[in-house]
């Protein structure tokens, strides 16, 4: 559907005149008949077999990736201008803003604009982390024969990713018919970016990390190559400032696949149109829904919801108003949702929900937003490592004793456990 003129009117100080939109048609993936997953799909530069048993699984460690620069061997050509990067924070990222001159990639003296790659099938996706996001994108990418590469600089992250990768791919092929692409690891990030087409950075919500991250792509890729943002506090044009190549830069928001289906793409204020249109069709042959957020300025569409009920939600925990699996029940009963809004916060990790609202409350300031839910999160969950299902203990998250992750029961329903009365023989 068209966008409206006035639609465009009030996003025309951050766009040019064009406003890209998601119109392309969704187009079944090649169905190919499923088939075992061979170790032959996976590679490492130090391990050759993986074992894809749910006991090694429970066993091996989730780290959601450290911070991945910046030895000499993984990551080169760091420009000095990069230096400037460790004087930011999470209090005055916001503050970053681009060169004033807008870069209209619609006007013929536009001395760089983005061309799409001849035959992406045969091109690898970079992703940039293996953590908890990393290994679920590196997953669905590969789903339909793709070549990916996976960068980490934790040798334990990327074994974590390979277990998780061998016992999932397989499943997922043989459910939607098709055949599995090779996912190969390293610690390198040239290596990971060669070729590519596209780079998904995927690192923690850590600005200085993903400013870093986003400059040695933009050095390391190839010209055509469409380098993405994961981060759900940081826009791309916060992020921009050591990127040279605008154009191809984007905020790709994937939640929690595969489960969750939609992706937020988003503009840093300079992104060539095509990318849209490019990208969203990509996404649709791998049974992703694309939807095209237009204005920057104001953020990406369900970041602005969750947050309103995140942050209710915590302040309902911290105030002890309610227990947080009695918030979850309510949830499921009313909108039919399978996870409430605190185990939804557990899977994405209550360090990452820390970092979110805690950029999110430096930016509105002068609102009004109290900051006690924040202090109380920090203190009673993340300071004392219970980051939810990565180390298995959170809001709602726990393990039994084989280190199986299972949801804690409320308080209501532990009364009713022990007072209930088996009827089952009367």
């Amino acid at each position: 559907m068209p966008i409206s003129q006035p639609a465009v009117a009030r996003v025309a100080q951050v766009w040019p005149k064009w406003l890209p939109i998601a119109v392309s048609q969704a187009i079944e993936a090649p169905s190919l008949a499923g088939k075992p997953l061979s170790s032959a799909y996976f590679s490492s530069p130090q391990r050759q077999t993986y074992p894809v048993d749910s006991a090694a699984a429970s066993r091996a460690s989730n780290p959601l990736s450290q911070k991945l620069p910046n030895s000499p061997q993984q990551i080169r050509n760091i420009s000095t201008s990069s230096r400037r990067v460790r004087q930011i924070t999470s209090q005055n990222i916001s503050s970053l803003k681009p060169p004033q001159q807008v870069c209209d990639l619609t006007s013929p003296s536009s001395s760089e604009q983005w061309t799409p790659p001849p035959d992406v099938s045969k091109m690898p996706v970079a992703i940039i982390g293996a953590g908890v996001l990393g290994r679920r994108l590196a997953m669905i990418w590969a789903s339909t024969g793709r070549p990916v590469n996976v960068y980490d600089v934790s040798q334990s992250a990327i074994d974590s990713a390979t277990i998780y990768i061998a016992d999932h791919l397989t499943d997922y092929c043989t459910k939607y018919k098709t055949h599995p692409g090779r996912v190969r690891f390293t610690t390198d990030l040239e290596d990971a970016a060669a070729n590519a087409w596209m780079a998904i950075e995927a690192v923690p919500e850590d600005p200085e990390l993903k400013i870093s991250i986003l400059n040695n792509l933009d050095q390391v890729t190839l010209k055509s190559c469409i380098i993405a943002t994961n981060s759900i506090s940081f826009t791309s044009r916060e992020l921009s400032s050591e990127v040279s190549r605008r154009y191809r830069l984007l905020n790709t928001l994937y939640y929690i696949p595969p489960e969750n289906r939609c992706v937020e793409l988003m503009s840093c204020g300079y992104t060539s149109p095509e990318i849209f249109k490019f990208l969203s069709q990509q996404m649709k042959e791998i049974r992703l829904r694309p939807m095209v957020a237009v204005d920057d300025a104001r953020g990406m569409i369900f970041p602005r919801i969750w947050g309103a009920i995140q942050r209710e939600t915590l302040s309902m925990l911290q105030k002890g108003v309610a227990a947080p699996e009695d918030i979850d029940g309510l949830f499921r009963d009313f909108f039919g949702a399978e996870k409430g809004p605190c185990e939804k916060m557990d899977d994405v990790g209550l360090d990452t929900t820390t970092a979110a609202e805690r950029h999110y409350l430096a930016k509105m300031e002068n609102k009004g937003f109290g900051k006690g839910h924040l202090k109380w999160l920090e203190d009673e969950y993340v300071g004392k490592g219970k980051l939810g299902q990565k180390s298995g203990e959170g809001l709602v998250s726990k393990t039994d004793e084989n280190g199986k992750t299972i949801r804690r029961e409320s308080p209501a329903q532990e009364v009713w456990k022990e007072h209930s009365i088996d009827v089952s023989g009367l």
